[in-house]
């Protein structure tokens, strides 16, 4: 084995020397040498010890240049290549000790946490965003120990868009209709609000209903009620009629082909079985079309209805389930609201609520209990002075 690194040491010193050496007689001479010699020595110390263009002459490598492009491109993958982090080195024992850590910890050791937390992610190649998830999951749960993660969070210093872009997240699994998103997340991303951890712009792409579905199915449910209308009653009605002319009569009220008279009697109390409206008993509405109106009433509702019939709007293209009561079922913007009012947070609260139009808002019963409260915590302390 000596004798060949021997071999090897002075077949590189005379691959240098015939670098300088311009004579080609020399030069194929020691080709002819290492061809007879690569035979008894090692190829792969031969490749270690000559140049690139010396290894070609002898057929050790099919082209130098080849050679050299793929010397580089592995440099380049093992030294300057970017590393991005691998998913496939983390192991499951650390999310494990990580959650037990995060449920065991008093509140009032934050900082403890937090390196027991750096070690975690150091020794088994955590990913921290997967990591800062965790976090939210537990703290979602420990909900007495808020100012133990608050300050964790704080120390962790997380980026606040990806923060917010976790903690949308979230919500994503509750987004169907006949979905109901948890109380605690509602909590939480209040929580993460009112201690300015999260940007409520970012975070509202992520809840549902849109603003946009929100504003038109607020005007299509408005369309609606205002299309239900009722019955304006013919003009010789006692009740709709002129009440000087009424009183000048004596309350009897002149007969008419739609007024019902008991017994022949114009007097407006004649026939107490009579119904009040002057018609039917049965009212027969026609609120989807948009006429509003009523068997036996007048065509005026109807005309001037069947104009605007063919009219677009916005709130047209509104699914049905976007509109009237249907938009306060899951809704996660409310929903944020109500936690924020219950928290105490009015002014995050208030910036909410003022995104909405109108008194919309108004008719939603828990973030009406939610404001009631809030007032009766605030002027208690009042009566009780």
């Amino acid at each position: 084995m000596t004798w060949i690194l021997y071999f090897g040491e002075n077949f590189s010193g005379l691959d240098v020397a015939m670098a300088d050496v311009n004579d080609a007689q020399a030069r194929d001479r020691f080709l002819q040498i290492l061809s007879v010699c690569k035979g008894s020595t090692d190829s792969a110390l031969l490749m270690e010890r000559l140049s690139d263009e010396t290894l070609e002459q002898i057929s050790l490598i099919s082209s130098h240049m080849q050679t050299r492009t793929r010397y580089v491109r592995i440099k380049t993958r093992l030294f300057y290549k970017q590393q991005k982090f691998n998913l496939l080195r983390e192991e499951s024992e650390g999310y494990a000790k990580l959650i037990v850590d995060l449920s065991n910890t008093p509140v009032g050791s934050a900082e403890v946490c937090i390196t027991h937390i750096r070690s975690l992610i150091g020794y088994f190649d955590l990913d921290p965003n997967r990591v800062l998830d965790i976090i939210l999951d537990v703290f979602e749960i420990r909900r007495n120990a808020f100012s133990l993660f608050i300050e964790l969070l704080t120390l962790y210093q997380p980026d606040k868009t990806d923060l917010t872009h976790i903690l949308g997240h979230k919500f994503h699994f509750y987004q169907e209709r006949d979905s109901i998103t948890p109380e605690s997340l509602h909590r939480l991303a209040a929580l993460l609000v009112s201690y300015n951890l999260v940007d409520v712009d970012v975070l509202f792409a992520h809840l549902q209903p849109s603003d946009a579905t929100i504003h038109s199915g607020r005007l299509k449910s408005i369309r609606e009620a205002k299309s239900w209308r009722p019955v304006i009653h013919p003009s010789g009605s006692a009740i709709h009629g002129s009440l000087d002319n009424f009183i000048a009569t004596g309350g009897v009220a002149p007969a008419s082909a739609g007024t019902s008279t008991g017994g022949g009697s114009g007097s407006l109390l004649g026939d107490p079985n009579r119904p009040l409206g002057g018609g039917t008993e049965t009212d027969h509405w026609n609120g989807l079309n948009g006429g509003g109106s009523r068997r036996g009433g007048t065509s005026e509702i109807n005309d001037d209805s069947d104009d605007k019939k063919d009219i677009w709007l916005p709130e047209n293209d509104v699914d049905v389930e976007d509109s009237g009561e249907f938009q306060f079922v899951n809704n996660q913007k409310l929903d944020l609201c109500t936690a924020l009012a219950n928290s105490g947070d009015w002014k995050a609260a208030q910036n909410i609520l003022d995104r909405f139009p109108g008194h919309w808002v108004g008719s939603y019963a828990p973030l009406n209990r939610a404001i009631c409260n809030l007032v009766h915590f605030l002027i208690d302390q009042l009566y009780e002075r």
